[in-house]
């Protein structure tokens, strides 16, 4: 499984460094300019985490619209704890958040695939709502009334 972080802190690695060593996830580090280009290009079963650490509101709303837009599902690093109300980026789609006191101890192999299986629901459960549009094959009524009994 490819877990791609998106951060301009270097201690992001520090988060993921027991998923680096662990069998079946590679992880992936990249600067948060590059999310909207390199995470369309990521997997469609990958995770992406979006480093929000001491960012300005503008730039949050800004990386929460491209993450939303992804189809992917994310998480969101938060290693500063900057954030008092962390449930505003479920409401956005993310489906794991990283707080100050988890960045230190680090995220383990459990918590990511929790976290997928969480977000493969999530992603599914919006598919099916897109495509599942009625259709009649004859139309609803008649123009007249003769084979109603």
């Amino acid at each position: 499984m490819e877990i791609s972080v998106f951060s301009d802190s270097q201690t992001a690695s520090s988060c993921f460094s027991a998923l680096e060593k662990a069998k079946g996830f590679s992880v992936n580090y990249n600067e948060l300019s590059e999310l909207k280009k390199k995470g369309q290009s990521s997997p469609a079963d990958a995770v992406i985490y979006a480093d929000f650490s001491g960012l300005a509101q503008p730039a949050v709303k800004k990386n929460l619209a491209i993450l939303s837009s992804l189809n992917r599902i994310f998480g969101i690093l938060d290693a500063k704890g900057s954030y008092d109300d962390p449930a505003l980026f479920f409401h956005a789609g993310a489906c794991d958040y990283i707080g100050k006191a988890l960045f230190k101890s680090g995220v383990d192999a459990a918590r990511i695939k929790r976290v997928y299986e969480y977000g493969s629901k999530s992603l599914n459960i919006q598919q099916a709502k897109t495509s599942s549009q009625v259709k009649f094959t004859s139309p609803v009524s008649g123009n007249d009334w003769k084979k109603i009994t």
